[in-house]
């Protein structure tokens, strides 16, 4: 989790070796940073930069609870 350039928001970010990719594990990670960001940090809202190529990490937002995120569709 890091502080979003320019902006009071938090960006939630990941990066997987190839071998890792569709086993689940972005997104675990990511409900719990998700989680951690919102209860222990009492965040109101986590952002998530997606490359608008990037289907993957697309479905992983989906999985989580958006309605708690700022879901930005193209890179900065």
């Amino acid at each position: 989790m890091l502080p979003f350039e320019n902006s009071c928001l938090i960006e939630i970010g990941y990066r997987l070796a190839t071998a890792a990719w569709g086993q689940g594990a972005a997104t675990e990670v990511g409900t719990r940073l998700l989680n951690y960001g919102l209860r222990e940090l009492a965040l109101e809202l986590i952002a998530a930069v997606i490359h608008p190529e990037n289907a993957a990490s697309q479905n992983v937002i989906r999985k989580l609870d958006c309605d708690q995120m700022v879901c930005v569709s193209t890179m900065v």
